[in-house]
C-alpha cells in the first residue's frame, strides 16, 4: 500500500479503527463480493467511516469519501442484459467538509481543511471530462458554506457560525472564487472582511447598467446588508453596507429574503437596459419591503462606482415570504404573503402601489413558488405566470393568477384570480419536478405511512400515492421510483394514475434514482460500505439486476491512503 507524501501526522483512534477495519475486510475477500456480509460493522466502524449522500449528475453517482479523502463517481453502464458499474476514484485535499455542485452541474466543488503546513483548499471537479481529477483553489480559512452563482462566474464562500474543529477563524470573511477564466490550479481565492458575519448571499444576474457590464451580490447580515461587486478593483466599491436599522432603540431588522431586480422599466422611452437596479428586502421585523435602488454615480469626484438609496414599498402585515413577477405588459409585481393571517399583497414595483387581498386557506401561507402555465383559452395560447401559495400547517393551498389582479380594485373572485387547492394533509414540502418541465409539483408529507401527492400543475388537479414507510424517492418523467423504510423492496408509481407496483430487492434501500439514458434503475443500500442493485428499467425484477458489495472498499490495496 502506498505511503502518503509529507509529514507523518497522528492518527486518531477513530481514524485507526477505520483502517483496521478496511484491512480485516479487505483480507476477507475480494473488495466487490460481499465482504462481511453475515457480519455487521460495529458502532466503532461506522462513526469512523464516512461517505457522503451520493450526488446525481447525467446518469453518473458521486460520493465523497471523508475517510479516504477523495471522490468517487460511479457509473451505471447497460449493453442489452448485460449490466455494468465503473467505479473511478479522485484525491482531495485534507479533510474534505461541505461540497456543492456549480448551477450547471458541470462542477463539483469541495472544501478542504488545513492539514500541517498544507493550508485550507477548494477542489474543484470538471465532472465532463472522462477522467475525474481535481484542480486546486488556496484558500486563506476553511469555511464551511458554499453560494454558488447561478451564472457559473464565482463562488462565494463564508461561515456559518457553527462550533467546530479549529483554533481561531474571522466569522465576517467572504471568500471570492473567480471562476471566469475556468481553474488552472494555480489560483488563489481573494477575501474581504464583512462589518458582521453573512447569514445569506444571493446574486443578482449578470447586466449591464451605463454601457458597463456588471456582477453584484448582497450578503445578509443582522441590522445589514453589504451589496458585492465582484467587479470592482478598488476597495471603496468592493464592499458597500447598507444600514437597515437606524436607531439603536429600534427593533433589530434581520433580513431573510434578497431578491435583485435588473429589469428595465418597460417606459416608452426604454431603450431596453435599465438605468438603475432594485435589491428587495425582506426583514424579520417590520410590514415594509425595503428597496435599494443601484444607479451609476452623479457625482464621479466622489470615487463611488454606484449611488445608493433606499425606500420603503407597503408589504401588509409581518410579511413572511415575497416572489418577483415579470407580468409582461403589466410590468414587475412583487407578491408578498402575511404571517399573520391568510393573505397576499401585490406591489406595482413601479409607482409602489399595492393592494392586498385574502387566501382561501385556514392558516396563513408561508411559501410561495412560482411557475408557468401554458393558457390555451384565446386564440393563441399564451404562457401565464401562477403562484402556488401553502403552509406546512393547512391542508388547504391556493393557486394565484396575478395577471387577472388589479392593483386598488376590490378583492379578487374566488375561482377567477384565487383558487382554492386541497391536499392529502398538511404538507412537510412542494417541490417543483424539473424531470416534468415544471409542469407538476411533488408534495410530500410528515409521517411513515403518508405517502406523496403529484400535482398537476397545468390542470390543478392532485394524484394522491399511498406509500407505506417510503424512505428516498426519485422522480424520473413519467414515473418516481422510490425505497421503503426496513422493507428490502423498491416501488414504481405512474404519475399520471398514480397507480403503484413494487419488487423485491436484496436488501433494504436507502437511495434511488433512475439512469434515463441506460434505462437502469440504480438502488444505494444500507450498510456503509457501499452495495448497489442495478435494475433494468423496464423489467425492475431480480432476474434482470446486479448487486454489487463493498464497492467503496474495490482496489483498496491500491489506493492511497491520507
Amino acid at each position: 500500500m502506498k505511503k502518503a507524501p509529507g509529514q507523518a501526522r497522528p492518527v486518531s483512534a477513530s481514524y485507526s479503527t477505520a483502517i483496521a477495519a478496511l484491512l480485516g475486510c479487505a483480507l476477507l475477500g475480494s473488495a466487490l463480493v460481499g465482504c462481511g456480509d453475515d457480519n455487521p460493522p460495529s458502532a466503532a466502524w461506522d462513526e469512523s467511516w464516512t461517505v457522503s449522500a451520493p450526488l446525481v449528475v447525467n446518469g453518473d453517482m458521486f460520493f465523497v469519501n471523508e475517510t479516504m479523502e477523495q471522490v468517487v463517481r460511479l457509473r451505471p453502464t447497460r449493453n442489452g442484459e448485460d449490466i455494468g458499474l465503473e467505479v473511478e476514484r479522485a484525491r482531495t485535499g485534507a479533510d474534505p467538509g461541505v461540497r456543492s455542485l456549480s448551477a450547471d452541474e458541470s462542477q463539483l466543488f469541495v472544501i478542504n481543511e488545513e492539514r500541517g503546513k498544507q493550508g485550507a483548499t477548494l477542489s474543484v471537479f470538471d465532472l465532463a471530462q472522462d477522467k475525474l481529477e481535481a484542480k486546486t483553489v488556496g484558500l486563506d480559512s476553511a469555511y464551511d458554506r458554499m453560494s454558488v452563482d447561478p451564472a457559473g462566474e464565482f463562488l462565494l464562500l463564508s461561515f456559518t457560525g457553527a462550533s467546530g474543529d479549529f483554533i481561531a477563524r474571522n466569522l465576517n470573511e467572504l471568500g471570492i472564487v473567480d471562476l471566469r477564466d475556468g481553474i488552472s490550479g494555480e489560483e488563489r481565492a481573494t477575501f474581504e472582511t464583512l462589518s458582521k458575519r453573512a447569514r445569506g448571499i444571493e446574486f443578482a444576474p449578470p447586466f449591464e447598467l451605463d454601457g458597463q457590464a456588471q456582477r453584484l451580490a448582497v450578503a445578509l447580515s443582522p441590522s445589514a446588508v453589504t451589496i458585492v461587486d465582484l467587479l470592482a478593483e478598488d476597495a471603496p466599491n468592493r464592499l458597500r453596507e447598507v444600514p437597515l436599522t437606524i436607531s439603536e432603540a429600534d427593533q433589530v431588522k434581520t433580513p431573510v429574503q434578497a431578491i435583485f431586480d435588473v429589469t428595465s422599466e418597460n417606459s416608452p422611452e426604454d431603450d431596453g437596459m435599465p438605468k438603475s437596479v432594485s435589491l428587495y428586502l425582506l426583514t424579520y421585523h417590520g410590514n415594509d419591503i425595503t428597496r435599494v435602488t443601484i444607479q451609476p454615480s452623479i457625482r464621479p469626484e466622489s470615487g463611488r462606482k454606484f449611488d445608493l438609496s433606499v425606500n420603503q414599498l407597503a408589504g401588509g402585515s409581518n410579511p413572511v415570504r415575497m416572489e418577483l413577477l415579470d407580468l409582461g405588459e403589466q410590468g414587475n409585481r412583487l407578491i408578498v404573503v402575511d404571517g399573520y393571517s391568510p393573505r397576499f399583497t401585490m406591489i406595482d414595483v413601479q409607482t409602489g402601489e399595492s393592494s392586498t387581498f385574502d387566501l382561501p386557506m385556514t392558516r396563513a401561507a408561508t411559501e410561495l413558488i412560482v411557475y408557468k402555465v401554458l393558457d390555451e383559452s384565446g386564440a393563441e395560447p399564451v404562457s401565464r405566470t401562477r403562484i402556488l401559495a401553502w403552509s406546512r400547517e393547512s391542508n388547504l393551498a391556493a393557486v394565484i393568477r396575478p395577471e387577472s389582479i388589479a392593483i386598488g380594485d376590490e378583492t379578487p373572485t374566488l375561482g377567477r384570480s384565487v383558487e382554492a387547492l386541497r391536499l392529502q394533509a398538511t404538507p412537510s414540502s412542494v417541490e417543483l419536478d424539473e424531470a416534468s418541465g415544471a409542469t407538476r409539483a411533488i408534495v410530500r408529507y410528515g409521517g411513515l405511512g403518508s405517502g406523496f401527492t403529484v400535482l398537476d400543475l397545468d390542470a390543478n388537479r392532485a394524484v394522491p400515492i399511498q406509500g407505506a414507510s417510503l424512505g428516498s424517492i426519485y422522480f424520473g418523467e413519467s414515473y418516481a421510483y422510490g425505497t421503503f423504510r426496513g422493507r428490502p423492496y423498491m416501488g414504481v408509481f405512474d404519475l399520471s394514475t398514480g397507480h403503484p407496483s413494487t419488487f423485491e430487492l436484496p436488501y433494504e434501500g436507502s437511495n434511488i434514482y433512475l439512469d434515463a439514458d441506460d434505462e437502469l434503475i440504480v438502488v444505494q443500500h444500507t450498510d456503509p460500505s457501499g452495495t448497489f442493485t442495478l435494475l433494468n428499467a423496464l423489467t425492475p425484477t431480480k432476474e434482470h439486476a446486479k448487486v454489487y458489495n463493498n464497492v467503496f472498499f474495490k482496489d483498496l490495496f491500491s489506493q492511497e491512503l491520507p
